[in-house]
């Protein structure tokens, strides 16, 4: 990815960033937290990296305390990636739940 050495879950995060926002078209650290069991700060730290990797894509919204799909961009990942990543995090989802 851009030839930064990041972990292979928070690559993963990161697709499931970009595939999420593709396709609702906005989000929260509040939705990493809960799709991922992870910390708000590194949630954060996630959405921050994403930025610095695709800083065309996303636009927060102060008053709304979100990301929003910035208005003429593409997804960053392929989709055939996005769908796996979605996929799978979903499968683990259920599992956990279960």
């Amino acid at each position: 990815m851009r030839d930064l050495d990041l972990p292979f879950s928070q690559a993963m995060r990161l697709v499931w960033i970009d595939a999420t926002v593709e396709f609702t078209g906005q989000i929260n650290r509040s939705n990493i937290c809960a799709s991922f069991g992870i910390s708000i700060p590194q949630a954060s730290n996630d959405l921050r990296v994403f930025q610095l990797l695709f800083p065309d894509r996303l636009i927060y919204d102060r008053s709304a305390k979100l990301y929003r799909r910035a208005p003429n961009t593409h997804a960053a990942f392929e989709f055939v990636l996005q769908f796996w990543v979605l996929k799978v995090t979903k499968q683990i989802g259920d599992l956990c739940n279960a």
